[in-house]
């Protein structure tokens, strides 16, 4: 195990760790639903951070619930609230310990890396978090069990924890009913595609001035001769409605009104790290014939082969040599990397009409390494980076579809 991932692991066991001790205190009946007469003030409730880390391929964002507990009505509780430690105990129990599980090597086997996002939400009354978790796979092994969907609900005004099965029961409907109602309105994306099953997992609440509207949220499993794949969905029984929830994006911050964080999550860094390139002037492309496309613009080849294809505006620089390059590289890299080569391409330029750069370097370090070429170019309208990723131990293997799919990397007119 790596250095950064020790002192990950060692943030992820000091977050369960301050968990475990806030538990530890808490007596057996919590102040659930009496806040005015006990006078606890939920004013200041909020969500904060458990884990937030983007290193080595991973993405780990754990929220929390955070409060004051100096407050009389929690002196009996050692100036905790029973309540909301229920909610963040639950989080430690799911994806704080799956991630403490990864960083612990415990999915070495299965999984490259993790991809853990929450997306925050609050008003007057509500504090809710939804987290998913996908894992990024290693060859011939199932992303399925890795991939997990979960919500959190508190109520500030009542004090106490809304579950799923409360909200199940307000909407007079059971599990299966959820799944069943899913079912009849899924329509497949592919002809060979085929609904296996849909489990409903989580909730979340909509508070607008018409009303509350309370969206299911569903972990969909499905079929296709190339195998079976595990997704997001949300159901609204208001409107008997629904919709698919992209796994990089379960929310997009333009229709949902989320709490923003100190630092960024991943809902708000989209911008930064794969930019609004689809409403672009041009398009960067490749050849990705049996890639899957994790997000937009990465796409994985048997969990091994990465490929990530970003287009910019055009940088104003003069003169962009070696050195403008290989800082520029770096920037956009996701970690620290170690440049091996960086070299105008002659057979690049001539193909794409323009100076045209490959830049050779390796990240992370032990069983995490990487071996990264990069081909960069900049034409009048756009700079193109196209970075393909592979582990060394595989570097043999995936070499020549490397090369090839970097040699079939091709700016067009965006449609």
């Amino acid at each position: 195990m790596n250095l950064s991932k020790k002192i990950r692991l060692a943030l992820a066991i000091t977050a369960i760790m301050c968990l475990l001790c806030a538990c530890s205190v808490q007596q057996d009946s919590p102040p659930s639903g009496q806040q005015a007469d006990m006078g606890i003030d939920n004013t200041e409730t909020g969500i904060g951070v458990m884990i937030q880390d983007y290193e080595d391929g991973n993405t780990a964002e754990i929220l929390m619930i955070q409060y004051d507990g100096q407050q009389d009505a929690f002196e009996e509780y050692n100036w905790t609230n029973p309540e909301i430690e229920a909610v963040n105990n639950m989080i430690e129990a799911g994806p704080l310990r799956m991630y403490n599980d990864f960083l612990n090597g415990d999915y070495s086997d299965d999984l490259a890396a993790v991809d853990i996002r929450s997306y925050p939400f609050a008003d007057d009354d509500l504090v809710q978090i939804v987290t998913s978790c996908v894992g990024l796979r290693l060859p011939e092994t199932s992303p399925d069990r890795y991939t997990k969907l979960w919500s959190y609900c508190f109520s500030k005004t009542e004090n106490r924890v809304i579950d799923l099965d409360e909200m199940l029961e307000k909407e007079s409907f059971t599990r299966q009913e959820i799944s069943d109602a899913f079912s009849e309105l899924y329509r497949p994306d592919f002809d060979d595609e085929r609904l296996i099953g849909a489990e409903v997992t989580g909730f979340l609440i909509n508070n607008l001035p018409s009303g509350s509207v309370t969206n299911f949220l569903l972990e969909v499993m499905v079929e296709m001769e190339s195998g079976s794949y595990k997704s997001f969905y949300m159901y609204t029984p208001a409107e008997n409605a629904v919709r698919n929830m992209p796994s990089f994006r379960l929310f997009d911050p333009e229709e949902w009104d989320m709490v923003k964080m100190a630092q960024p999550l991943a809902y708000e860094r989209e911008d930064v790290s794969q930019p609004d390139y689809f409403d672009y002037e041009y398009e960067l492309v490749a050849d990705t014939t049996g890639f899957d496309e994790h997000f937009p613009g990465e796409y994985l080849l048997d969990g091994v082969l990465y490929v990530r294809l970003l287009i910019f505006p055009p940088l104003a620089a003069e003169a962009y040599g070696e050195e403008e390059v290989e800082a520029r590289i770096k920037e956009l890299a996701d970690s620290e990397i170690r440049v091996e080569s960086i070299a105008l391409s002659d057979e690049q330029s001539t193909r794409l009409t323009y100076p045209a750069w490959l830049v050779e370097y390796e990240t992370g370090a032990n069983e995490d390494t990487r071996y990264c070429k990069v081909l960069y170019f900049q034409t009048d309208g756009a700079e193109c980076y196209a970075l393909a990723s592979i582990p060394v131990d595989y570097k043999s293997e995936y070499q020549a579809v490397l090369e090839q799919t970097l040699e079939s990397v091709v700016l067009v007119a965006a449609e």
